[in-house]
């Protein structure tokens, strides 16, 4: 599926479109491109570094785009890394509504240790079958 049907597949379904980490894992040179056709951009993400975050809060502000803070979380340690506020009504059009509207506030944020970034890269190669000894 192209990335243009898969756009409009999403919006077709009324469905909201997230670019995480934009400035980590994303074609340099598409990086605005895709920005301008989502939703929602990730400005806080602890497994990149803060000036990564920096240009996404960036690039967020410039497109008018409200901003998301996700945890990323690889590990079980990791699971309280971000910890945010909804404001709004506890279902899920309430969550969508917050999000939308950047009634998403970030109430803790620790950035992940490289050790833990190491480990589970090991792990994923390990259970893709990707690792030898």
């Amino acid at each position: 599926m192209s990335f243009i049907n898969f756009i409009e597949q999403v919006k077709k379904q009324n469905g909201v479109l997230l670019l995480p980490h934009p400035y980590e894992g994303h074609p340099k040179n598409l990086i605005e491109t895709i920005a301008k056709s989502v939703d929602i951009i990730e400005t806080y993400n602890p497994r990149c570094t803060s000036d990564q975050d920096s240009r996404a809060k960036v690039l967020a502000k410039k497109l008018n785009k409200p901003e998301f803070f996700g945890s990323d979380a690889h590990l079980p340690s990791e699971l309280l890394n971000v910890v945010v506020y909804l404001e709004g009504e506890a279902s899920e059009e309430g969550l969508k509504h917050a999000i939308l509207n950047n009634k998403m506030k970030l109430l803790r944020s620790e950035k992940v240790y490289v050790r833990n970034i190491t480990l589970s890269q090991f792990i994923k190669s390990f259970k893709q079958k990707k690792f030898s000894i």
